[in-house]
């Protein structure tokens, strides 16, 4: 099947398990039922972080955090990083990018694109920011790199100045871009074909649910970074009862965006390709775990959905993939021009998945709860943190790296989209840290530079695709 168009579509912090190719019992999800039964859904796919930035670029380099090595800290994107937006461009592509999400315009991450357009820019008259003269005052409020400030990007200057305005208004909500509005802002634009669109959509991330549940109380003590912590560091337990009601909050979202995202299938799927996917998964109160914070990598954080329709060929991968996957997905439509190779025969690239306690989060953290020693010494466990995962086959090896010390674990995916079992076997457990360890060392010899320089065609037949 050969198409014009490519549509990229993130649920912003979406889980696989409020979909219906992923979880049997949903039925609030009609137009991404359809769309998964066009084409090729993958059960097992997993993010490479928990936060926007390094999973945008993975998407878009097809390497995860520790190749790539853009994260919260230094959410820069190499100049030398390699772009499948670049490549799709080489091939006649128009591209463009709609955005829900502030973050993703001053990392420079959309720079490539050749038209970039956001939901927040009704919010604010950007030109005003040439009139602010507390540019000091700005750069302490956000704390962004130096570079930004240097940038004579306006896409750069749009985003810091929106930032600026949540900080001060304290209201995360204005930034939620409302999926009707990308509908609408396509129904007036005279895209160019061929072109491939990437849209983020900001729905499904906190604060959840419709315009008017967004000041529930849940809803608000999610948003809240102190009432937040306060349920992840333990000091307060969510009930079952609260559990529920975050969950019908979340689904609300997910029917909203359905709705959208089906009217932008049925509308170009006759000559576009799609692929349906999220950054990473959210936590709705499993085990007292709120949001997409750096403790831990629990299923429901890290396993999400991704559909690529329609197709010819209509089935289910079971096999275990990367979200790195779409890097090559696209790579073998840029060579080809179609969608044609055999799904089952999956990349033997290896599935990691990397994030860490950050100093500026670590630091917040400790100046909020600076007078409650209790909360303080679980804090400070987390104190420069990394957590690995590797995942082989249908086992997931985790390991928690303290300042005072590791932990690891194994975990079988038995197809459960949330769920997994702990696995004892000191073997495996061995074998499996070695095959991590490994990796973790060859990555000082990983150049990008030449990686940047091979050919699609190159990088596909390496992949065994060709």
């Amino acid at each position: 099947m050969r198409y014009k168009n490519i549509f990229l579509i993130v649920i912003d912090s979406g889980r696989a398990d409020f979909l219906y190719p992923f979880n049997s019992e949903v039925i609030f999800t009609p137009s991404i039922k359809k769309i998964s039964q066009e084409g090729v859904v993958f059960k097992k796919c997993f993010s490479t972080d928990i936060h926007t930035i390094p999973t945008h670029t993975s998407f878009f380099s097809g390497y995860n955090p520790l190749e790539h090595g853009v994260n919260v800290d230094t959410p820069k994107i190499p100049d030398n990083l390699r772009n499948i937006v670049n490549i799709l461009k080489n091939k006649g592509f128009t591209t463009y990018a709609y955005t829900a999400n502030p973050l993703l315009i001053p990392t420079g991450i959309l720079n490539s694109f050749d038209y970039v357009f956001s939901s927040m820019d009704k919010y604010i008259n950007w030109f005003d920011f040439f009139k602010i003269k507390e540019k000091n005052k700005l750069k302490k409020l956000l704390k962004f790199p130096l570079f930004l400030y240097k940038n004579k990007n306006q896409n750069l200057v749009r985003s810091m100045l929106l930032l600026y305005e949540i900080k001060m208004k304290n209201d995360l909500s204005m930034v939620f871009g409302e999926a009707k509005e990308v509908v609408d802002f396509i129904k007036v634009q005279k895209l160019k074909e061929p072109f491939f669109f990437f849209i983020n959509l900001m729905d499904t991330h906190y604060p959840y649910g419709t315009k008017e549940s967004r000041n529930h109380k849940l809803n608000k003590l999610v948003k809240d970074l102190k009432k937040r912590w306060e349920v992840i560091l333990g000091y307060r337990k969510i009930s079952d009862e609260e559990k529920i009601k975050l969950r019908e909050l979340y689904r609300k979202s997910i029917e909203y965006l359905d709705t959208y995202i089906g009217y932008i299938y049925e509308n170009y799927k006759k000559n576009s390709l799609f692929i349906i996917t999220s950054d990473h998964g959210e936590c709705l109160g499993e085990n007292n775990y709120l949001a997409h914070e750096p403790v831990d990598l629990p299923l429901p954080l890290v396993n999400i959905p991704l559909i690529v329709a329609p197709l010819k060929k209509r089935l289910t991968v079971d096999k275990a993939v990367s979200q790195t996957i779409i890097y090559d997905i696209l790579c073998e439509y840029a060579a080809h021009g179609e969608i044609e190779f055999n799904f089952s025969k999956i990349a033997k690239k290896e599935i990691i998945i990397f994030t860490y306690f950050y100093d500026e989060l670590f630091k917040s953290l400790r100046k909020i709860f600076k007078n409650r020693d209790k909360i303080l010494n679980r804090l400070d466990r987390f104190e420069g943190l990394k957590i690995y995962s590797m995942i082989k086959e249908n086992i997931r090896y985790v390991r928690y790296e303290f300042k005072d010390g590791e932990k690891e674990s194994l975990r079988e995916i038995y197809g459960d989209p949330i769920k997994e079992r702990e696995i004892k076997d000191r073997n495996l457990l061995k074998e499996m840290r070695k095959e991590l360890n490994k990796y973790i060392h060859s990555l000082k010899k990983f150049d990008r530079k030449e990686e940047d320089k091979e050919d699609v065609l190159k990088h596909l037949k390496g992949l065994g695709y060709i």
